[in-house]
């Protein structure tokens, strides 16, 4: 027996062989682009995924003796894709990142109010949300909406794809907001609302959940040997999949995940209500563990930033770095420096949490003539960080615990950016061995699936292996505590200014 835990991500898919034991037999990955049709419009073809998952499926078995698998899948959220009676695709998949629907978030708001609606879905209306999605594509693409059969996310159409019902888990259907994630059930007074048939929605069912086995046909195409058994469970979004891969299953413990976008999964105590929840504008998370509830806190240009940088001001380095043969980034962060009077709002694409405001501009402040690009690329490292601290420190006053805090993603390759978090976060970093912690998350579903792991929880604790602690250094706490009281008053200071900006058109000036 050996187990593929595969990872559906916005860019690419990457799929990992373990064995029963947790260790990588191989691994590979196949990367794919995003089309922006439009400003402000964010698609991707559903059949990339297919395409990447076949190629990845078929290079981690192709050498494999073994003929028995079990399969679980780690998947990016809040997508929309319209599917005919046919099961054929009408239209790509709408991502989270898209926000052609802003009209109909305040149409949300405005029926249901924003206390309504956390209460039953955690979170509050926006773009990323599925249904606001739904309700763009009903009055502005009419003809795709009346022969839209299904409008699943990308969970529930891998699914259907593998011959299954069309069914997502709790944690991808905590987004959409027409879910109402304590009575796990699909709220009625919100379809009908919008006028949308429940059949048209996916199934919901629980993350780790036996869905059954692939016929041959599929595992054939697939890439798998004849005669193989092929046992599929239910998979859970990225972020939770990312949760259960670093051993972060108690109350107080945190994974944070760096790539293009930061998101950090906070595992909540009982003791945080709704309520407090509410009055400082986080969002309540299923996780994959039955009954229990994560925050997450989102930036969406967290190794954004560094990379919009890194294009646009790093030309030199980029230069240097390929004819030396190293990673530019090494070169970029290299050396200590002392703390600068530099501050970067990292707000490239909007604030994510917990100000959730897509109008939202990023901004260098305390600039001088006496300012270089190492202290600007500081301030951006420094920055991202400080925007998950407001949250951190938000919960903790509401009494979450500093427990396990551990990183992954590209960014967690960063030596510094991992001693910057503990210096800023002041509490201990780890970094995993096992930089993608989706995969491992997904194979541990598909072994809790076929009862191969009988805890989840346990599971993850064993086959979360920690590579490095870093441990805060007191002088730069203090150091970075001054620059923190003076960093959350950027964006309310700059927030009507950054709407103004985000109204001028200046489109007809060429």
């Amino acid at each position: 027996m050996q187990i593929l835990g595969i990872d559906l991500g916005t860019t690419g898919t990457k799929a990992v062989l373990y064995d029963i034991n947790g260790k990588i037999v191989s691994e590979s990955y196949t990367e794919y682009s995003v089309s922006t049709p439009q400003s402000g419009w964010v698609e991707l073809d559903p059949l990339l995924i297919w395409d990447a998952l076949k190629d990845n499926i078929s290079k981690n078995v192709n050498y494999s003796k073994e003929k028995n698998f079990a399969m679980s899948f780690s998947v990016l959220g809040d997508a929309v894709i319209p599917i005919g009676k046919d099961n054929a695709i009408l239209y790509p998949a709408m991502l989270s990142a898209d926000i052609r629907s802003s009209k109909y978030v305040k149409q949300v708001e405005e029926r249901f109010g924003d206390k309504y609606i956390f209460e039953y879905s955690g979170r509050w209306a926006h773009t990323m949300c599925p249904l606001t999605k739904i309700l763009w594509i009903r009055d502005n693409m009419p003809d795709i909406y009346k022969n839209a059969a299904k409008f699943l996310d990308v969970l529930s159409w891998i699914n259907l794809k593998l011959g299954f019902s069309a069914i997502m888990d709790g944690s991808s259907a905590s987004a959409t907001l027409y879910y109402d994630i304590n009575n796990k059930k699909i709220n009625d007074e919100v379809l009908e609302w919008a006028k949308i048939d429940k059949k048209k929605l996916p199934l919901v069912g629980a993350s780790g959940e036996h869905l059954g086995t692939l016929s041959s046909e599929i595992a054939t195409e697939l890439g798998f040997k004849p005669g193989s058994r092929i046992d599929v469970s239910l998979g859970a979004m990225d972020q939770l999949c990312n949760a259960l891969g670093t051993g972060t299953v108690e109350p107080g413990d945190s994974s944070c995940s760096t790539g293009t976008v930061e998101c950090s999964t906070i595992i909540l105590p009982k003791t945080i209500s709704d309520d407090e929840l509410f009055n400082h504008h986080f969002i309540k998370v299923p996780t994959a563990i039955k009954d229990q509830f994560a925050n997450m806190t989102v930036l969406w240009t967290g190794g954004g930033s560094l990379k919009w940088f890194r294009n646009n001001f790093c030309q030199e380095e980029i230069k240097e770095a390929r004819e030396r043969g190293i990673n530019v980034y090494d070169l970029i962060e290299q050396g200590e420096r002392p703390i600068s009077d530099v501050f970067f709002l990292p707000h490239l694409a909007g604030s994510g949490t917990p100000w959730w405001d897509s109008l939202s501009k990023g901004a260098f402040i305390g600039l001088s003539l006496a300012s270089n690009k190492k202290q600007m690329i500081d301030a951006v490292m420094e920055g991202v960080t400080f925007s998950l601290d407001i949250s951190m420190k938000a919960l903790e006053k509401l009494g979450l615990e500093k427990k396990r805090f551990a990183v992954i993603g590209g960014g967690s390759k960063s030596e510094k950016w991992n001693q910057l978090k503990a210096d800023i976060l002041n509490r201990k970093v780890i970094s995993m061995i096992y930089k993608e912690g989706g995969a491992l998350g997904a194979s541990i579903l598909a072994g809790y699936g076929i009862s191969l792991f009988k805890s989840m929880e346990s599971k993850s604790k064993e086959l979360a292996k920690v590579e490095k602690d870093y441990l805060p250094n007191k002088n730069k706490v203090s150091l970075y505590n001054q620059k923190f009281d003076i960093f959350k008053e950027i964006y309310p200071a700059l927030k009507d200014i950054n709407h103004k900006i985000s109204e001028l058109d200046y489109s007809s000036s060429v």
